[in-house]
Formats: structure tokens, sequence, C-alpha cells
């Protein structure tokens, strides 16, 4: 399917899992995984990205396998799966010193700012690994059998999900994200010119080397999901004032000066923040689904929602105002109490 450097890792209960070697004739570094469910029928391919990475690209490629049968079984998916192996904040930074520069960047599993405006010279293992990925993609859906591509992420990959939309939207048909904070892209509408990357377009070109693909992005149908208990879990306001004051961003993929500039574009609370958001992705006549999971935070999605995106095609319940703002006006009553 992809390349002549494919061998079967794993013959599992839930179907085959097959390792895909770096393509270095291809420019690409990395490895991926393809997972082949036993009951595969689904025409499209689900792209992912490791959520944990090890010290190791190979032990990253152990923990994507041993959480395999459990994504796999638990949303009931029968679609072929595509995880491009990213590495480790440790092993980005250790290449970077082998070719004589001693610099410290972002998490490359997040793709990044830091990855993109630093000085890394493209002999590097590890430079533009977005484009390494949008290979691996356009290799995968050269199958007949493939017709759509679904962004799926939870949490960590959720960001990564997130970013790559907004990286080559014209790779993907749908996205479905949850758990990953309230760091969202918002590249239309009136703040898109005057917000960086991750959350904008300002010096896009400049960045990646080409014009943003906006038509493309509006295309996307972007499912999310979150719980409605902010404050038990910090990751669902990675952008809070105390750090500010501590000198820290909250988390190692958003650069503090940018974070101050989304947040007092888009408001001071996560729910706010969420909610001016999907609001302005709806007013570009954009498809946008929001489920809540009421008295929950971090939780995984549910293979039904799952299934009426990836197999079904409907969308989750999109009055996401309403919802959001009854989970606001919940939350303001609790803390008045």
């Amino acid at each position: 399917m992809l390349s002549e450097k494919v061998k079967l890792m794993k013959d599992m209960s839930i179907g085959k899992i097959f390792l895909i070697e770096p393509q270095i004739t291809q420019k690409v570094n990395i490895p991926c995984i393809l997972a082949i469910p036993e009951k595969s029928h689904g025409n499209n391919l689900i792209l992912t990205f490791n959520n944990e990475t090890g010290k190791t690209l190979q032990e990253s490629i152990n923990n994507v396998i041993s959480k395999l049968p459990e994504i796999v079984e638990g949303l009931c998916i029968t679609s072929p799966i595509l995880i491009p192996i990213l590495p480790s904040k440790e092993e980005f930074n250790k290449t970077l010193k082998e070719d004589g520069i001693d610099l410290i960047v972002g998490d490359p599993k997040q793709f990044a700012r830091e990855c993109f405006d630093t000085l890394i010279p493209e002999q590097n293992l590890f430079y533009r690994l977005d484009e390494q990925v949008s290979i691996l993609v356009k290799s995968a859906i050269k199958s007949p059998k493939i017709n759509k591509v679904i962004g799926f992420g939870h949490s960590g990959s959720g960001s990564s999900i997130l970013r790559f939309s907004l990286l080559h939207p014209e790779l993907l048909d749908a996205v479905i994200i949850g758990g990953n904070g309230d760091i969202i892209p918002t590249p239309i509408g009136k703040n898109a010119n005057e917000l960086e990357y991750p959350f904008g377009i300002k010096e896009y070109s400049k960045l990646f080397g080409r014009e943003f693909l906006e038509e493309d992005f509006r295309n996307i149908n972007f499912q999310f999901y979150i719980g409605d208990k902010e404050d038990t879990n910090p990751v669902y306001d990675t952008i809070r004032d105390e750090n500010y004051e501590n000198g820290k961003t909250g988390n190692d993929f958003v650069p503090e000066n940018l974070a101050r500039i989304y947040k007092g574009k888009y408001g001071k609370s996560f729910f706010d923040r969420f909610k001016n958001t999907l609001k302005q992705y709806e007013s570009a006549g954009m498809k946008v689904g929001l489920r809540v999971y009421k008295d929950d935070c971090h939780s995984v999605i549910s293979s039904e929602d799952f299934k009426s995106v990836v197999y079904e095609n409907k969308r989750f319940p999109s009055n996401c105002s309403e919802q959001i703002q009854n989970i606001i006006d919940n939350r303001l009553r609790l803390e008045l109490r």
C-alpha cells in the first residue's frame, strides 16, 4: 500500500498491524504504523498520532501497538488506521545537537511553532515533520479503497491533528477532536490575520513557504467533544493567569506572548474561548459539531459518537452556543454559592 518496506508486526485479534519503515528516498525519516482491523470494510482512512512518545522511536512504536486494541475495539473502528510515529522532544533535540546546533525547541509531537521558525538544517531527520506525514497520507490514499481521510485525536494527539489540519487542510475531510485543551486554530474570520500560528495565519507563508489553503480548511467537518468539568483537570485551561505570573505558559506548546493575545481576543475562561471559536467556525459556513459529556472531564469519545461521524457521516448536535452557554451559566452559579 505504501512501499516495499512494509512488514507485518503483529496479527492480533483486532486485525493486522504493519510497520512501515522510514522512506528515505521519499524524504520520510519517521516510521509509521498501519493497522487493518479484522472486519475492515470502511472506505475511510483514520489518521492519528502517538499520544505518548517514548525515549526512542522503538519505544513509541511499542506504546502505540499496546494501545491499539483498546482504540480499535473501544471505538468499533472498521477502517484502516495510519499512525506516523513522531519523535519525542528528547530525540528531536538529540538530533539537533548531533547536527552541531545546541537549541531547545518545542515538542515536535505537537508541531510546535519553534520547529518551523528555528533555523533547522534540512538534513535534520525530523525537519518539517508535517511534510513527512503528508507524504505518508498521500501514499496511503492512492489506494482505490480510500475516499476520505478522517483525523482523530484525543488529548495531546488531538492538538497534533488540529495543527496538522492548519498545515495541510487539503488532506483532511473531517476531524474528530476531544480533550485537547483550549488551543484551537482560528485561521478564518476577523482575528485570522492578527494571530500567529498555532492560532491564526499571520506570517503563515513566511513560516511554511506557501499560502494558507482557506477553502480546503473551510471544507473540513470539525467535530469536538469535551467534558463539562473544567476545574478538575488543568488540561482544559492551558492558558492560566497564574502561569503568566510565574513566567510559564501552562504547557510546552504555546509561547507565552501568543497565548496572551489569543486569550485577549477569545475570552478569559476555557468555555468562553471554546464557544467563541466555534461560533467563528459556524459563521464561516463550516460544518462544526460538539458533544458535551455531562459530569465528565477528560473522557474518551463514545463508539456511537465516533461511528456517527466516520461511517454514517452524521453530525454531532451542533447547537454548540446553547450547550456551551448552559455550561458557563452552571459553572458561574457554582462559583457564586
